[in-house]
This record gives C-alpha cells, sequence and structure tokens, in this order.
C-alpha cells in the first residue's frame, strides 16, 4: 500500500514536507519507520516471513514488525498501529520499549531505501496462535531463538548485532 510518509532532514527532523513512500523508496529520501521486536521470558523473538509480493526483501524472514509511520503520525502510535494491522495483536505504549534508532542507506537496485528505524522491544509470552499475519504482508511468523535465527533473514548484520543486544540487555534486567 502507498502511503504519505514525513520527509525527514539528515538529523532524522520532519522537514514539513511529505512524499509518497513509493517515491521516497525510488529516489532515496529519508523518512521515518518503526520496527517492533516481540519477544518472550524465554528468551525466543517472533520473526515474520516476508510475503514474496513485497519490494523489499520479499519472502525472507525480518523483524516481528517493521512499518512506516504515516505523514503526521506520532512514532509509537503508528508502531501500534502496524503491530494492530500485521499481527492483528493489539498492544498499549506502555507495552513498548524504546530500544535504540538506527538510519540504513539500502541501494537495492531500483529501490534506495533510506530510513530511520525506530526500534522498540515488546515482552509478550502470548502463544503464537494468538496472532493472526495480515496475509498481503506476511507469509509466515515464528519464534526463533535469537541466537540461532533462520538463514533466510534480511541481511543486516549490524543492526541485527544492536537488536541482539538490546534484547540480551532486556532480558536480564
Amino acid at each position: 500500500m502507498d502511503e504519505l510518509v514525513d520527509v525527514l532532514d539528515v538529523n532524522g527532523v520532519p522537514t514539513g514536507k511529505t512524499v509518497l513512500k513509493s517515491v521516497a523508496h525510488r529516489e532515496g529520501i529519508l523518512h521515518p519507520v518503526a520496527h517492533v521486536w516481540i519477544y518472550t521470558g524465554a528468551g525466543m523473538v517472533l520473526l515474520q516471513k516476508r510475503s514474496f509480493s513485497k519490494e523489499v526483501y520479499p519472502g525472507l524472514w525480518d523483524v516481528s514488525m517493521g512499518g512506516h509511520i504515516s505523514a503526521g503520525e506520532d512514532i509509537i502510535q503508528g508502531a501500534l498501529r502496524e503491530i494492530k494491522e500485521e499481527l492483528g495483536k493489539q498492544f498499549s505504549a506502555g507495552n513498548l520499549r524504546p530500544a535504540f534508532i538506527h538510519s540504513t542507506d539500502e541501494d537495492l537496485g531500483t529501490l534506495k531505501v533510506r530510513e530511520v528505524i525506530h526500534v522498540f522491544l515488546c515482552r509478550c509470552d502470548d502463544p503464537i496462535s494468538s496472532y493472526a499475519a495480515q496475509e498481503s504482508e506476511v507469509d509466515d511468523i515464528k519464534f526463533f531463538s535469537f541466537d540461532s535465527p533462520p538463514s533466510n533473514i534480511v541481511p543486516r548484520p549490524e543492526y541485527h548485532r544492536k537488536v541482539r543486544a538490546a534484547l540480551k540487555n532486556q532480558l536480564h534486567q
């Protein structure tokens, strides 16, 4: 789905301009995204297998929820909206723990993905059956040990190192 997103400056601050997500990806315009990593007290992390119809990394395992923040939308509200859309699960702002902010600049041929990713952690010990994956976005969801992720995970090793450290820190609190 194409949607309007805020254009960010080099410091990640909204410029007051908006652009369609498709234009942002085609022209390499910096814009905001939220990632939520859902984990259990047993150290498992929920991953989603991206739909083969997705433009970016189709068919690969990825973050529990990753979504674009709509133009003018609060980051946390956007993250909560995307969790509900992609995973059919309702959380509150209090469930999300800010982990870090990560900038990405990926040239994927016809797409130039430049995003400021607001990363959150969310502990949830509910069974996988309590989730309802959005079929147009997600082919599958499963719990994995983050120390043993699937081999066909989105290739972002530096980012995954940061996530692993944040998850380990959260589990030891």
